[in-house]
Protein backbone atom coordinates (compact mmCIF):
# COMPACT_ATOMS: atom_id res chain seq x y z
CA UNK A 1 0.00 0.00 0.00
CA UNK A 2 1.21 3.26 -0.88
CA UNK A 3 0.76 5.02 2.91
CA UNK A 4 0.90 8.57 1.31
CA UNK A 5 -2.60 7.99 -0.48
CA UNK A 6 -4.03 7.36 2.96
CA UNK A 7 -6.29 9.69 4.70
CA UNK A 8 -5.89 11.54 8.08
CA UNK A 9 -6.94 9.93 10.86
CA UNK A 10 -8.04 11.06 13.86
CA UNK A 11 -7.50 10.06 17.53
CA UNK A 12 -8.08 11.31 20.91
CA UNK A 13 -5.36 11.81 23.33
CA UNK A 14 -5.86 8.14 24.96
CA UNK A 15 -5.17 6.58 21.74
CA UNK A 16 -2.24 8.79 20.66
CA UNK A 17 -0.21 7.58 23.92
CA UNK A 18 -1.29 4.54 23.12
CA UNK A 19 0.30 4.50 19.61
CA UNK A 20 3.27 6.12 20.96
CA UNK A 21 3.55 3.94 23.81
CA UNK A 22 2.89 0.80 21.27
CA UNK A 23 5.68 1.67 19.25
CA UNK A 24 8.13 2.89 22.19
CA UNK A 25 8.06 -0.92 23.16
CA UNK A 26 7.76 -2.60 19.86
CA UNK A 27 11.53 -2.86 19.26
CA UNK A 28 13.66 -3.73 22.33
CA UNK A 29 17.34 -3.81 20.16
CA UNK A 30 18.31 -3.63 16.47
CA UNK A 31 21.15 -4.42 14.40
CA UNK A 32 22.16 -2.21 11.34
CA UNK A 33 24.47 -1.08 8.55
CA UNK A 34 24.28 2.72 8.15
CA UNK A 35 25.54 5.82 6.07
CA UNK A 36 26.17 8.47 8.87
CA UNK A 37 27.02 12.31 8.47
CA UNK A 38 28.47 14.18 11.48
CA UNK A 39 28.37 17.77 11.00
CA UNK A 40 30.14 20.12 13.69
CA UNK A 41 27.78 23.38 13.34
CA UNK A 42 25.01 25.14 11.38
CA UNK A 43 26.30 25.39 7.51
CA UNK A 44 29.84 23.22 7.99
CA UNK A 45 30.88 20.40 6.41
CA UNK A 46 29.30 17.53 6.86
CA UNK A 47 31.79 14.60 7.37
CA UNK A 48 30.65 11.24 5.52
CA UNK A 49 31.29 7.71 7.00
CA UNK A 50 29.68 4.13 7.12
CA UNK A 51 28.67 2.65 10.26
CA UNK A 52 27.39 -0.56 11.91
CA UNK A 53 25.28 -0.15 15.01
CA UNK A 54 24.61 -2.81 17.70
CA UNK A 55 21.89 -1.50 20.26
CA UNK A 56 19.68 -2.69 23.28
CA UNK A 57 17.10 -0.68 25.31
CA UNK A 58 15.45 -3.22 27.33
CA UNK A 59 16.22 -4.20 31.26
CA UNK A 60 19.53 -3.25 30.41
CA UNK A 61 20.69 -0.68 27.76
CA UNK A 62 23.91 -0.94 25.70
CA UNK A 63 25.43 0.61 22.27
CA UNK A 64 27.92 -0.17 19.75
CA UNK A 65 28.74 2.41 17.24
CA UNK A 66 31.51 1.97 14.66
CA UNK A 67 32.27 4.29 11.68
CA UNK A 68 34.82 3.72 8.55
CA UNK A 69 35.70 5.04 6.18
CA UNK A 70 37.35 3.84 2.94
CA UNK A 71 41.36 3.48 3.55
CA UNK A 72 40.91 4.36 7.20
CA UNK A 73 39.53 1.34 8.99
CA UNK A 74 38.36 3.18 11.89
CA UNK A 75 37.21 6.82 11.94
CA UNK A 76 35.48 6.03 15.58
CA UNK A 77 34.22 3.72 18.43
CA UNK A 78 31.60 4.87 20.33
CA UNK A 79 30.26 2.35 23.14
CA UNK A 80 27.46 2.54 26.27
CA UNK A 81 26.92 0.31 28.81
CA UNK A 82 23.87 2.54 29.28
CA UNK A 83 25.60 4.38 32.28
CA UNK A 84 28.52 5.49 30.52
CA UNK A 85 29.89 5.62 27.67
CA UNK A 86 33.87 5.52 25.52
CA UNK A 87 34.43 7.71 22.36
CA UNK A 88 37.65 6.29 20.72
CA UNK A 89 39.10 8.33 18.13
CA UNK A 90 41.83 6.18 16.77
CA UNK A 91 43.36 9.81 14.25
CA UNK A 92 43.65 11.67 17.24
CA UNK A 93 44.75 9.04 19.96
CA UNK A 94 42.04 9.98 22.81
CA UNK A 95 39.41 7.84 24.50
CA UNK A 96 36.54 10.47 25.68
CA UNK A 97 34.14 8.96 28.64
CA UNK A 98 31.77 10.24 31.02
CA UNK A 99 28.20 9.60 32.08
CA UNK A 100 26.19 8.39 29.03
CA UNK A 101 24.03 11.64 29.82
CA UNK A 102 26.43 13.98 29.13
CA UNK A 103 26.10 17.11 27.40
CA UNK A 104 28.53 18.76 25.06
CA UNK A 105 28.96 22.34 24.85
CA UNK A 106 29.42 24.62 21.70
CA UNK A 107 32.96 25.39 23.37
CA UNK A 108 34.36 22.24 23.05
CA UNK A 109 36.84 21.45 20.32
CA UNK A 110 36.00 17.98 19.06
CA UNK A 111 35.82 16.62 15.46
CA UNK A 112 32.92 14.50 16.09
CA UNK A 113 29.99 15.51 18.37
CA UNK A 114 28.69 12.27 19.14
CA UNK A 115 26.24 11.33 22.29
CA UNK A 116 25.43 8.13 23.49
CA UNK A 117 22.06 9.60 25.37
CA UNK A 118 20.80 11.38 22.50
CA UNK A 119 20.98 8.11 19.93
CA UNK A 120 19.56 6.24 22.71
CA UNK A 121 16.63 8.71 22.71
CA UNK A 122 16.73 8.91 18.53
CA UNK A 123 17.28 4.80 18.12
CA UNK A 124 14.20 3.62 21.04
CA UNK A 125 11.10 5.80 21.11
CA UNK A 126 10.35 6.53 24.70
CA UNK A 127 6.89 5.93 25.90
CA UNK A 128 5.01 8.64 27.86
CA UNK A 129 4.47 8.26 31.25
CA UNK A 130 1.18 7.37 32.64
CA UNK A 131 -0.72 9.85 34.05
CA UNK A 132 1.71 12.47 32.20
CA UNK A 133 0.19 16.25 31.72
CA UNK A 134 -0.10 16.70 27.82
CA UNK A 135 -1.53 19.54 25.66
CA UNK A 136 -2.47 17.96 22.34
CA UNK A 137 -2.90 20.41 19.24
CA UNK A 138 -4.46 19.40 16.27
CA UNK A 139 -3.25 20.30 12.74
CA UNK A 140 -4.32 19.32 9.40
CA UNK A 141 -1.60 16.59 8.56
CA UNK A 142 0.19 16.17 12.56
CA UNK A 143 -1.17 16.07 16.32
CA UNK A 144 1.34 17.76 18.06
CA UNK A 145 1.99 16.85 21.63
CA UNK A 146 3.39 18.65 24.60
CA UNK A 147 4.32 16.42 27.59
CA UNK A 148 5.08 18.51 30.90
CA UNK A 149 7.11 17.81 34.23
CA UNK A 150 5.11 20.39 35.81
CA UNK A 151 4.57 23.83 34.74
CA UNK A 152 7.70 23.20 32.55
CA UNK A 153 7.51 21.45 29.06
CA UNK A 154 10.04 18.02 28.80
CA UNK A 155 9.36 16.79 25.43
CA UNK A 156 7.21 17.57 22.52
CA UNK A 157 5.95 15.45 19.54
CA UNK A 158 4.62 15.42 16.03
CA UNK A 159 2.49 12.61 15.40
CA UNK A 160 1.38 12.15 11.58
CA UNK A 161 -2.10 11.51 11.49
CA UNK A 162 -1.79 8.56 8.52
CA UNK A 163 -0.26 5.87 10.29
CA UNK A 164 0.41 7.68 13.72
CA UNK A 165 4.23 7.19 13.68
CA UNK A 166 6.00 10.40 15.41
CA UNK A 167 7.67 12.04 12.67
CA UNK A 168 10.15 14.79 15.01
CA UNK A 169 10.42 15.16 18.58
CA UNK A 170 11.93 17.71 20.93
CA UNK A 171 13.31 17.49 24.42
CA UNK A 172 14.08 19.94 26.79
CA UNK A 173 16.19 20.84 30.09
CA UNK A 174 14.83 20.86 33.39
CA UNK A 175 14.55 24.90 32.74
CA UNK A 176 12.16 24.36 29.70
CA UNK A 177 15.25 25.19 27.38
CA UNK A 178 14.70 23.06 23.92
CA UNK A 179 17.73 20.60 23.90
CA UNK A 180 17.55 18.10 21.35
CA UNK A 181 15.79 17.66 18.48
CA UNK A 182 14.88 14.47 16.68
CA UNK A 183 13.33 13.89 12.95
CA UNK A 184 12.30 10.43 12.31
CA UNK A 185 11.77 9.83 8.27
CA UNK A 186 11.46 6.87 6.08
CA UNK A 187 8.99 4.83 8.65
CA UNK A 188 9.91 0.84 6.62
CA UNK A 189 7.76 -1.95 8.34
CA UNK A 190 9.74 -4.59 9.86
CA UNK A 191 7.80 -7.45 10.55
CA UNK A 192 4.63 -5.41 11.30
CA UNK A 193 6.60 -3.38 13.42
CA UNK A 194 7.07 0.24 11.39
CA UNK A 195 11.35 1.81 12.38
CA UNK A 196 12.69 5.10 11.03
CA UNK A 197 15.16 4.49 8.14
CA UNK A 198 16.64 7.75 8.42
CA UNK A 199 17.34 9.49 11.74
CA UNK A 200 18.14 13.37 12.12
CA UNK A 201 19.41 14.57 15.69
CA UNK A 202 20.33 18.50 16.49
CA UNK A 203 22.23 19.03 19.81
CA UNK A 204 20.55 22.65 20.14
CA UNK A 205 23.27 23.10 23.00
CA UNK A 206 26.53 22.60 21.09
CA UNK A 207 24.59 23.07 17.44
CA UNK A 208 25.71 19.87 15.91
CA UNK A 209 24.00 17.12 13.84
CA UNK A 210 23.80 13.47 13.19
CA UNK A 211 22.54 12.07 10.23
CA UNK A 212 22.08 8.28 10.14
CA UNK A 213 20.49 6.40 7.02
CA UNK A 214 19.72 2.84 7.82
CA UNK A 215 20.76 0.63 4.48
CA UNK A 216 19.46 -2.48 6.67
CA UNK A 217 17.60 -3.01 9.71
CA UNK A 218 17.73 -6.41 11.94
CA UNK A 219 14.90 -5.78 15.02
CA UNK A 220 15.99 -7.79 17.63
CA UNK A 221 18.85 -9.31 16.97
CA UNK A 222 20.48 -11.90 19.19
CA UNK A 223 23.31 -10.44 21.54
CA UNK A 224 25.85 -13.31 21.76
CA UNK A 225 27.92 -11.24 24.58
CA UNK A 226 27.09 -7.70 26.16
CA UNK A 227 30.91 -7.45 26.49
CA UNK A 228 30.40 -5.94 23.60
CA UNK A 229 29.02 -2.82 25.60
CA UNK A 230 32.35 -2.69 27.01
CA UNK A 231 35.34 -0.47 25.93
CA UNK A 232 38.85 -1.64 26.65
CA UNK A 233 41.05 1.04 26.56
CA UNK A 234 44.18 0.44 23.56
CA UNK A 235 47.21 0.51 25.52
CA UNK A 236 49.09 3.94 25.17
CA UNK A 237 45.98 5.93 24.25
CA UNK A 238 45.12 8.84 26.00
CA UNK A 239 41.59 9.30 28.14
CA UNK A 240 39.52 11.48 28.52
CA UNK A 241 37.06 12.16 31.54
CA UNK A 242 34.38 14.23 31.08
CA UNK A 243 31.60 14.89 33.90
CA UNK A 244 29.05 17.62 33.05
CA UNK A 245 26.17 15.82 33.65
CA UNK A 246 22.66 16.78 31.04
CA UNK A 247 20.17 18.37 33.67
CA UNK A 248 16.90 16.62 32.63
CA UNK A 249 12.91 17.41 33.75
Amino acid sequence: MDFTDLPAQSASPEELVAYINGDGRAITALKGKLGMGLQKGAGEEVKRCSGMLLAQNSSRRGLYLKGYKRLIPTFFTLVSDGGEFWLHIPRDDVVYTGPVEFSWSEEDSLELYLNAGDLFRALFLRPVDAGASLDVDTGDTEYVITVYAGDVPARKLWVERKRFTVVRELYYDGDGTEQLEIQRREYVDLGGRLYPASLVLHDLISGSSVFLEFNSITPDPDIVSESIFRFEVPDGVEVERVDSPRTET
